[in-house]
Formats: C-alpha cells, sequence, structure tokens
C-alpha cells in the first residue's frame, strides 16, 4: 500500500531547487535597439508595398513576364458573342476604332469613342505589343463588378503598331476590365498571354472561323497532336510531308506553295526544289530563297479564299510561262498568316482551267497585254475591292489591252481625265499612279488600258452593242458591259462587284475567272 508523501521542510529540498537555473532570457537586444527596430517597421512596410505595386505595373505593362504560376482564368464567358473581327485598318488607332465598334454591345453604357479613347490612353502608359505580331490592347472602365470583355481580332495585311523595326501585329486580343479588379485583372491578362505565347493556340486563333471554335481556345479545349516519327509534328509539317509524297506518286510537274501562312519559309530538309516549286505569297519573296524556286507569284493581298488563292495564281503562272497546259499541279494553302497550312489538291491544268486553252479565246491574254500589266490592274482592283473609298464600297470596271478598238465601241460620260498628259506619266507600273486610279475609281464608266500599262482613259462608257445572254443571273449592267466589250474585242476586262467585293475577269464574253476574298470572321458565316 502506497503511503501519501510527506511534505519536506525547506531544509530537506532538493539540491536542484536550491539553486535554480536562470531563467531563458527571450532577446538579447538593448531596449535601445528594439525602439530603432519598431521605428524602421513602417518604413520597411511602406518599402514592400511600394515594391508590390512597382512589380504589378511592370506585369501589366509586360504581360508575358507575368510567371506562370499566375492562375488560369476560364475566359470562354467573358468573349463577345460576336466571334471574330477581322482588322482592315492598317493604324492602330483606326484598328482601336473596328474593335470598340465591335465590343459596344457587350457594354452598352458606353460610346465606341469612349472605348477607343480608353484604350488609346492605356497605350499612351505603355505599348501593347507584347511580341511579334501579337498585341493584347487594354483599358480599364467603370464596369459593373466583374463584367470583363475579351474581344479577338486579326488582322492578314497587319496593323502598323509604332514599335520601331518589330513589324505589324496580325493577333489582337483585346480585354475590357472593371475598375478596381487589380488581382482579377492581372489574372484574365496572365492568362491571355500565356494563350498566345502558346505555338498551338495562336496556330487555333487565326485559324478560328466561329465563336464555337475560339471559345475552345480559350477554354483549353484542343484537339492533341499526333505523335509521328518519335515527336511532334505541326500541322504545317505533316501536310507539307504529305504533298512531297503526292506529288512523287503522281509524278507531278509543278508544286504551288501559298507561302503567307508560314511566313514564306521553307522547310530546310526541302532541296532541288528549284526546277518545281512555284511560291505564291502576298508578301515579297526573300532574297535568301529566291535560288530554291522555279518562280514565284505576288498576289494583289491575302485576304482571299484558297480557290481564289489558287486560280488566280494558275491564271498569272500561265501568263508568265511558268507552268503549261499539259502540267499537273499540287497546291498547298491555308488561312494567310495563320501559321499553319491545312488543305492539299491536285490539279490538272488543262482539265480544270480549260476554258483559259479554248481557240476562241486566243490565248490566255490579249495579244498586246503584258503580264506585269495585268498582275498590276488586278492588285488595283483588289485594293478597291478590300478597302472601298473613305469607307464606302466601290464598284468598278478595267478593260486591258486592244485599246484603239475598245476606245471606238465606247464614249467618254465626263472629260477624259488622262488626257494630254504624256504616256511616260500615264503608265499603270508607277507605284505613284494608284492613289490616282482608286481616287477616279469612284466616277461612274470604265478604265481603258493599253497592253503596255499606259491609261487611255477613265469615265469611259462602253458600247459595244453585243449583249452577252449567257452571263449568270444576278450580274448587273457593270458586268454586262464588262462581258460585251470582251465579246467585240480581243481585250480582258476586269469588274469589281460594288454590292459582294468579288473580282470577275471576262474575256471573250465569259467569265474567265471569280477570285472571292475570305470572309470567315462571324458565327456561322465561312468562305464562300
Amino acid at each position: 500500500m502506497m503511503q501519501p508523501k510527506t511534505p519536506t521542510s525547506q531544509d530537506e529540498k532538493p539540491m536542484e531547487q536550491e539553486n535554480p537555473a536562470p531563467k531563458r532570457v527571450k532577446d538579447s537586444e538593448s531596449p535601445a535597439s528594439r525602439k530603432a527596430k519598431e521605428s524602421e517597421a513602417p518604413a520597411t512596410k511602406k518599402t514592400r508595398e511600394a515594391e508590390s505595386a512597382s512589380a504589378r505595373r511592370a506585369r501589366e505593362a509586360d504581360p508575358l513576364a507575368v510567371p506562370k504560376r499566375a492562375r488560369r482564368k476560364k475566359l470562354a464567358a467573358y468573349l463577345t458573342g460576336e466571334g471574330i473581327l477581322q482588322i482592315k485598318a492598317r493604324s492602330k488607332e483606326r484598328a482601336f476604332e473596328e474593335l470598340a465598334i465591335w465590343v459596344a454591345p457587350e457594354v452598352p453604357q458606353f460610346e465606341p469613342d469612349d472605348i477607343k479613347k480608353a484604350l488609346l490612353e492605356r497605350e499612351e502608359v505603355a505599348n501593347t505589343w507584347v511580341a511579334p505580331g501579337l498585341a493584347i490592347p487594354h483599358a480599364r472602365l467603370p464596369l459593373d463588378p466583374g463584367k470583363f470583355v475579351i474581344a479577338v481580332g486579326r488582322s492578314p495585311r497587319g496593323v502598323e503598331y509604332a514599335v520601331g523595326d518589330k513589324g505589324p501585329v496580325h493577333l489582337m486580343v483585346a480585354i475590357l476590365a472593371p475598375d478596381g479588379e487589380e488581382e482579377e485583372f492581372l489574372s484574365v491578362l496572365a492568362a491571355v498571354a500565356g494563350i498566345m505565347k502558346d505555338e498551338e493556340s495562336r496556330e487555333a486563333l487565326m485559324a478560328a472561323e466561329s465563336l464555337t471554335q475560339l471559345t475552345r481556345v480559350f477554354s483549353g479545349k484542343r484537339a492533341p497532336k499526333k505523335r509521328l516519327r518519335g515527336r511532334f509534328l505541326t500541322r504545317a509539317e505533316a501536310v507539307l510531308g504529305h504533298a512531297r509524297q503526292l506529288a512523287a506518286q503522281t509524278g507531278c510537274t509543278a508544286m504551288f506553295l501559298f507561302g503567307d501562312p508560314i511566313q514564306n519559309r521553307l522547310p530546310d530538309d526541302w532541296q532541288d526544289t528549284e526546277d518545281f516549286l512555284i511560291l505564291v505569297s502576298a508578301m515579297e519573296t526573300p532574297a535568301n530563297i529566291q535560288h530554291r524556286l522555279k518562280g514565284s507569284i505576288q498576289l494583289p493581298v491575302a485576304d482571299l479564299t484558297r480557290f481564289g488563292q489558287l486560280n488566280l495564281a494558275i491564271l498569272l503562272a500561265l501568263s508568265r510561262g511558268l507552268i503549261t497546259s499539259d502540267d499537273l499541279v499540287v497546291y498547298v494553302t491555308g488561312i494567310a498568316r495563320s501559321g499553319t497550312l491545312d488543305s492539299v489538291c491536285l490539279i490538272d491544268v488543262d482539265r480544270e482551267y480549260n476554258i483559259f486553252f479554248r481557240p476562241e479565246t486566243h490565248g490566255i491574254l490579249p495579244p498586246d497585254l503584258k503580264p506585269e500589266v495585268l498582275e498590276k490592274v488586278l492588285h488595283i482592283a483588289h485594293g478597291l475591292a478590300y478597302e472601298g473609298r473613305e469607307g464606302k464600297p466601290v464598284g468598278a470596271v478595267f478593260v486591258l489591252g486592244d485599246a484603239p478598238e475598245v476606245i471606238n465601241r465606247s464614249r467618254q460620260l465626263v472629260l477624259n481625265p488622262f488626257r494630254g498628259y504624256a504616256e511616260d506619266d500615264l503608265n499603270v507600273l508607277d507605284p505613284s499612279l494608284e492613289e490616282t486610279i482608286k481616287e477616279f475609281a469612284s466616277i461612274d464608266g470604265a478604265f481603258i488600258i493599253r497592253g503596255d500599262g499606259v491609261l487611255m482613259a477613265a469615265g469611259a462608257y462602253l458600247k459595244s452593242g453585243r449583249a452577252v445572254k449567257d452571263l449568270p443571273s444576278g450580274l448587273g449592267a457593270r458586268h454586262q458591259a464588262a462581258a460585251s466589250i470582251t465579246a467585240a474585242t480581243t481585250a480582258l476586262s476586269i469588274v469589281i462587284s460594288e454590292s459582294t467585293g468579288k473580282v470577275t475577269l471576262f474575256r471573250n464574253g465569259q467569265i474567265l475567272l471569280d477570285i472571292d476574298r475570305y470572309r470567315g470572321t462571324r458565327e456561322g458565316r465561312s468562305e464562300k
């Protein structure tokens, strides 16, 4: 049985109680030192806050510097319901105006001018160019809490962003954010920057043709690439590889490559191509690849449908003698500046373009018409079809070749603005004359152009007296007159439709070629 412990007397205390250990000192700082540190603390806090604000400003000015750990937002819900804007402007200010009009329905409490002004004011703080060809213009407005708007704009021709030699911008993702939600805004900005840094996402954005496809990109739902030969091939690499195989297996004598989607870069492993490869592009052909080509064709504009590219390329190649009716051709193409190629066509030139070789046509071009004159006039015509004049669509007729006979079968509706000038000052091959031609395109009547490029008349009424009855329905008096003059002479005529922007070529009273523009920018609209 345990006995309870009896209390010990003071004299019987254990040894350790007699010599207790000294208490541990919490800190060894003197009171003066602690006081100095306490007085310093507020200043240190202010410094940290200043550094944090500076970091935030730096991240906003340079979104690509945002670290990868920034959380990815569900951006699809912020996309404007209008889909994708096809930007026509070349200047940044005009491009912002188009973007402002595009997103205005999403924020009806603001006028487009208010949105444009906010975007431009942000540009004055720091340019929102983020990488070659890419920009993220953004602005903060007094929107409802949580109301973010994201709009995607594409510019096949490129917008000059005033950043020295960094080149034009072809893809813009604009962001409107509510005031006071800085953390959320930076998160959205970082997520958008992450999408634009990803090569596959950029390709998908440049190729998207509907809001549905756009939503898939922003929500991260992309089809996986297929693994070939131990590594992932891009779509462009895969398409080019199949095109070479097809050309070899079918005995093709020429290959057309639309270079705009891949910035005119040829595969390094493509050798000995100078006998069959023809580069088709709206851009100038780089000098360093000229020796690897059989020839090159510069299109008037990049914004053509795939078949518009193809038809025009075949016509120009035939007119220059790069190919003949006996050739079998492979054509590789994609959407301009999309970063990828997606289509391969196999073409029997004689069978598919037999209208060029009919006996009554007497050759593809009028006997006196130089190929370079045709190319220049097509460039001007497509510029008018694409841009219009002063924001309004323009219709026009150009008659090329057999000028004396055409003049005999026409009369002036207005005084001929080109009469009395020296021929050296009136050649369409002179770049300085292009704006003059576009200015006179708004008057009624046709341009008459000699085969060597000299402008003989403008504002001419064509009176061939020979109606063409088998034209497709829907074509008006302008097309009828253009067709009739080619039936009565050996001339070729080019017509711009004011209502559709389509460019049509007539020869021998028949449609030689229709060239459509690419129009796939909104939900439910695709190439026509």
